[in-house]
């Protein structure tokens, strides 16, 4: 067992090590390198989050809503649809996988994802994930 002061220090070491962390701004490339384990990541500001698998209702809502987006799509001739998972790298700490994406600019479509914000962004609101959605995400 460690004595008062040795847990003292241990303490304060364990804040430090917490604080260090999380001034850590990562990067796409860091982003990059997160190895495939099925859940969703996405990078606001350097901050990396971490969001649970979607639920059936919600994978029901999203599949509606790209047959709509695709059926205006090919009417139109306008654009191609992508769904989620697929990197939105609007800047080099911002990376979001939003649920559809509707792009009308070819040159935006990379072997990385999608570069900069597309013509229309679709995120289905789940009540686990709203805040996060609506506050945080939306602002970028």
């Amino acid at each position: 067992m460690y004595s008062g002061r040795q847990h003292h220090y241990l303490i304060q070491a364990c804040f430090l090590a917490q604080q260090a962390i999380t001034l850590i701004q990562l990067e796409y490339s860091d982003y990059a390198e997160i190895p495939s384990d099925g859940k969703r990541y996405e990078l606001l500001e350097g901050d990396l989050q971490v969001t649970p698998a979607t639920s059936s209702l919600h994978q029901r809502v999203s599949n509606r809503l790209q047959r709509m987006l695709e059926d205006y799509s090919q009417e139109t001739g306008r654009g191609e649809v992508f769904n989620a998972p697929i990197d939105v790298i609007l800047t080099n700490q911002d990376v979001v996988q939003p649920d559809l994406e509707l792009v009308l600019n070819p040159e935006q479509v990379s072997k990385r994802g999608i570069e900069g914000v597309p013509f229309l962004l679709v995120e289905v609101l789940s009540p686990s994930t709203t805040n996060y959605d609506q506050k945080s995400k939306a602002q970028r």
